[in-house]
């Protein structure tokens, strides 16, 4: 890919030859700093996922708390907390199967936004926002259940046994909807509506369990 950060200059993972080294080159991120064939190791997406968890709670630590994170110094990061894991070839064969899985996966949201930081396009600091805005959601959302669960409290026992009212799945898409529209203004009209439907889905599971005896 002409003109792409070296890291992702790596291919692919459904070829399972060796990989090619990128070199020692000082552009080359210090993890793929390497020359000659690098063994094609398979790493699961579950691993990949591990990984990439370990590294964000690492490079988010309160032992790192107040150090800065730019986009440069993430590289060097990354390297240390690979060495944390892997020596020798084994660094290297991980590493580079990593990138490979980052393109791989990149419909997915986590890899796509690791793959941004890596690339420079976002801070690493957005890793931080994300996770503040994901549990404000999740705190607004619960609200949102818990209130149409306090309301339900009234209604009479005829009324329950006909099932939920039409009103109260209204009221919760409207406000899933304005919630998404304000958390994802960027987001494809499509996206929003998968994003309603799951949220809704998980709102709905909540006051099921609330429920529950």
């Amino acid at each position: 890919e002409e003109g792409a950060s070296v890291h992702r200059q790596v291919f692919s993972m459904k070829d399972q030859r060796a990989f090619a080294g990128l070199g020692l080159g000082a552009h080359v991120p210090p993890y793929l700093r390497a020359e000659g064939m690098i063994r094609h190791v398979f790493v699961s997406k579950a691993e990949l996922e591990d990984f990439m968890a370990s590294f964000r709670e690492h490079l988010f630590s309160e032992e790192r708390s107040g150090a800065e994170v730019s986009p440069e110094a993430l590289h060097a990061e990354l390297h240390q907390h690979l060495r944390k894991r892997h020596d020798g070839e084994a660094l290297f064969e991980f590493a580079y199967s990593f990138v490979c899985g980052l393109d791989a996966y990149r419909g997915d949201p986590d890899f796509e936004l690791f793959d941004l930081m890596l690339c420079g396009a976002v801070h690493p600091s957005v890793v931080q926002d994300q996770q503040r805005m994901l549990r404000d959601l999740q705190s607004l959302v619960r609200s949102c259940s818990e209130g149409l669960e306090d309301a339900s409290l009234g209604r009479t026992q005829a009324r329950a046994t006909l099932g939920p009212p039409q009103h109260r799945e209204q009221v919760s898409h409207r406000v899933l909807r304005a919630v998404l529209g304000a958390a994802f203004p960027e987001k494809a009209a499509p996206r929003q509506n998968a994003l309603r439907r799951a949220l809704h889905a998980t709102m709905r599971a909540l006051a099921d369990r609330a429920r529950t005896p």
